[in-house]
């Protein structure tokens, strides 16, 4: 299998190679690869001329901050900061990518620099300075410019995972500092504030003030809703199915008192690959779902329903 290559700056301006790793993308196999130029070859060498040599990263975090779930309950966290000062929000706002070319996409996510630090999950209730930052961070609503102090200059690896955007290049923080206060809405700040309020409460109370679901993801990782006792750090692949189920049992309620539809109905759209296929059915509630997934060359198929006179699994 064809592996790409990782580079290392060895001084005055000249990479060298560093090891070559396979691609989680195409497997190293460019034939497969739908990028016209992949970035590991190309925005991998543009970042690393950015943050040569350099333990300390100035950006504006879009915000971001990304927690872990590899060791659970002791889990990785930290701060996402581009090392470029500007506005960043496009980075975090999953609704517009689909406007977005692919490789705009990939490259963009790729130029986040990823902080991490080892908590436990428990934490969250009574945060550390750097923790403490974090979380404030990411309670804010508009890009926050950051200085982030890492123990080393930070490593290039893929970082493709499949349920959440890819990061670029990470590495231990030392210390996080916001350079300026940040954009905090008010809603946020009450909420996250009551330490008596359930957090699947609290999801839908953000979500019907019209606080986006990434932010709601965002606070909900960082240990910042519900009661005192439970908060605490959720790795963010799990916050996202949570606030999901959460925002979508809400939604399913109150569309189950709507009126039926008199016709059939059939959606459909694509994006960066990956097609969606709507079809509604005049009728009571129920739904099937497939998902296909083309990977390494074969096929996976995930199904789920709920028909009528089945147990309800979606109360």
């Amino acid at each position: 299998m064809v592996q790409l290559k990782l580079y290392r700056f060895a001084g005055r301006g000249e990479l060298r190679e560093e090891r070559r790793v396979p691609c989680p993308v195409c497997g190293g196999d460019f034939k497969k690869c739908r990028l016209e130029i992949c970035p590991y070859l190309k925005d991998v060498r543009e970042l690393l001329r950015k943050v040569q040599g350099s333990k300390t990263i100035f950006g504006s975090s879009p915000p971001s901050a990304l927690i872990g779930s590899w060791g659970y309950p002791r889990v990785l966290a930290g701060p996402l900061v581009p090392p470029i000062q500007a506005d960043t929000s496009l980075m975090e706002d999953y609704g517009s990518w689909l406007d977005l070319p692919l490789q705009k996409l990939v490259s963009m996510r790729l130029s986040m620099v990823r902080g991490k630090k080892p908590v436990r999950v428990e934490d969250a209730r009574n945060p550390s300075r750097l923790l403490a930052t974090i979380q404030e961070l990411g309670m804010a609503y508009t890009p926050t410019d950051v200085e982030l102090e890492l123990d080393k200059e930070p490593v290039i690896r893929p970082g493709f995972k499949l349920r959440y955007a890819p990061t670029g290049p990470s590495g231990t923080v030392v210390k996080a500092i916001l350079a300026e206060n940040p954009t905090i809405p008010r809603v946020v700040d009450k909420i996250v504030s009551d330490i008596d309020l359930k957090a699947s409460q609290a999801i839908y109370e953000l979500y019907r003030s019209g606080i986006g679901e990434r932010h709601i993801v965002r606070l909900l990782s960082l240990g910042l809703l519900g009661l005192k006792r439970w908060r605490r750090l959720v790795p963010t692949e799990w916050s996202i199915t949570a606030v999901d189920d959460q925002i979508g049992r809400r939604l399913r309620n109150e569309l189950k008192e709507y009126d039926w539809i008199n016709t059939y109905e059939l959606y459909q759209y694509e994006a960066h690959y990956n097609r969606v296929t709507v079809l509604l059915i005049p009728g009571p509630w129920m739904f099937e779902v497939f998902e296909v997934w083309y990977r390494g060359g074969g096929m996976k198929i995930y199904h789920d329903s709920e028909l009528p006179g089945d147990p309800d699994r979606y109360p």
